[in-house]
């Protein structure tokens, strides 16, 4: 473990001549391995941190910084290179540098190191770290960024971890600074304005909030968590209560919704509890053959009280129709989506969301390192939470996830709720007899014998 005592910071920042203001100094006295720095725009934020990281550098220590673009990493890291450079007697510790993009490095004679990462461009973070400074947090979308990829890597060394962002919703960032706030021994966190900045005058921040409506102003002048800014599904925080179901509860009715894999994606099965009105379960699998998923998909429905289906078929018409013929004890329901039925069915689970109609899985935290194939509920929060709005340059409104991401559990979301909606309004969702043998094996296409025994593997999961 690197310690570096506040008095320590006090030297080196006055040979760098970087002076703290008030907000700042108080985050340079706090010592904590988790700190959380919730500061509106051009409050110093960035700033700090890298004034900190570069105090670590010429203590020997190994610093990572970046953010979740490659442009932030850059910034941060320019921040760290110029608190370094400033002074020429601590310049001439620099006895390397590298500033390729995507692979700036510095090395000084104390052995300290300084580098760059970007979650976007999905490069391992390495380990031994003693300082991380995560900047802009807040629009990382990904959790296990931080929890299966930057704790992690400061094991070895015992290092700390800095956090500086402007709030972007409720996320899992808001998580962390409530845990400070809540006096958790190992994390400290603080809020601060623009106008906390002495720097900033009152008429240069009235023009940097010219344009901004009222919501925006909140989150990035007063550095306050707004729910769902831009988030296509507001609300969706307040409605996650629902309990993770293992298994069905006998006399429930239940539906699937389910989205199928595309290139790189995930096929995604959400079940939902009619009779709770909520969202019960979730199944997720990659690069599962299409024979195979046809199998988990009609065992989840046999499992789940012969739940009815409804299935994304844009481009997998032959997927859904084995489907079908597996599942001869109940209805499958067929989705092709076009731009016009896929904004009415976003629209309707949207408003169930607003209006409190349904309940989304409750937000689990502290589990890690789970298995692929299951999702967990603050991943499916993280996802519909991120679903934004997006105003095209025709002046259209696109609803997406953000470039990179997923939107597997978004849809099987969506489709659950379409079919749910359509067993409340009183349309059959059932089949109320067992086909006979004949017809079961009339219905049921060839299946390879390999595909009931990989099969295995899931059904605890299922």
């Amino acid at each position: 473990m690197l310690e570096i005592t506040p008095d320590d910071l006090s030297i080196l920042f006055g040979m760098m001549g970087y002076e703290p203001h008030g907000v700042q100094t108080q985050f340079h006295a706090a010592r904590e391995v988790f700190r959380t720095s919730i500061w509106g725009r051009r409050t110093g934020k960035t700033r700090s941190g890298a004034a900190e990281a570069a105090a670590c550098a010429i203590m020997g220590g190994q610093v990572l910084t970046g953010g979740p673009t490659s442009d932030l990493a850059v910034g941060s890291f320019g921040q760290i290179y110029e608190h370094l450079t400033r002074c020429p007697e601590v310049a001439r510790l620099i006895v390397d540098e590298t500033h390729a993009r995507g692979s700036q490095t510095i090395t000084l004679a104390t052995g300290g190191f300084v580098k760059t990462f970007s979650s976007a461009s999905k490069a391992t973070v390495g380990m031994g770290w003693d300082y991380i400074l995560f900047d802009e947090a807040a629009k990382e979308d990904d959790q296990e960024v931080f929890y299966g990829q930057l704790l992690p890597s400061l094991i070895d060394r015992e290092g700390m971890i800095v956090l500086t962002t402007t709030p972007e919703g409720d996320n899992w960032v808001k998580d962390l600074f409530e845990k400070g706030q809540n006096l958790d021994p190992n994390y400290w966190s603080s809020r601060a304005t623009t106008y906390e900045n002495p720097h900033n005058t009152k008429n240069f921040i009235d023009v940097m909030a010219e344009g901004m409506t009222e919501l925006m102003y909140e989150q990035e002048i007063l550095a306050e968590f707004i729910d769902n800014v831009g988030s296509v599904f507001r609300g969706y925080s307040d409605v996650a209560t629902a309990v993770w179901q293992e298994g069905p509860i006998p006399g429930h009715v239940y539906v699937l919704g389910v989205d199928l894999a595309k290139v790189n994606d995930y096929t995604v099965i959400c079940v939902f509890d009619v009779t709770t009105r909520s969202v019960a379960h979730l199944i997720r699998m990659r690069e599962v053959d299409y024979t195979l998923q046809e199998e988990i998909i009609a065992d989840t429905s046999r499992k789940w009280n012969n739940a009815a289906i409804c299935i994304d078929a844009t481009n997998n018409e032959g997927v859904w129709e084995h489907v079908s013929s597996r599942c001869y004890w109940t209805q499958v329901y067929p989705v092709k989506f076009t731009n016009l039925n896929k904004e009415e069915l976003v629209n309707q689970f949207s408003v169930a969301i607003s209006t409190q109609a349904i309940q989304l899985l409750e937000r689990q935290t502290g589990r890690t390192n789970v298995p692929a194939h299951i999702v967990l509920s603050r991943e499916a929060l993280s996802e519909i939470g991120s679903y934004k709005y997006k105003k095209l340059p025709s002046g259209a409104i696109q609803m997406n996830a953000p470039e990179g991401k997923h939107d597997d559990i978004v849809i099987a979301h969506v489709l659950a709720y379409e079919m749910a909606r359509r067993a409340v309004g009183g349309v059959p969702i059932a089949i109320p007899r067992e086909a006979s043998r004949l017809q079961q094996i009339q219905r049921t296409p060839n299946v390879p014998a390999t595909s009931s025994r990989r099969l295995s593997r899931f059904r605890k999961h299922l």
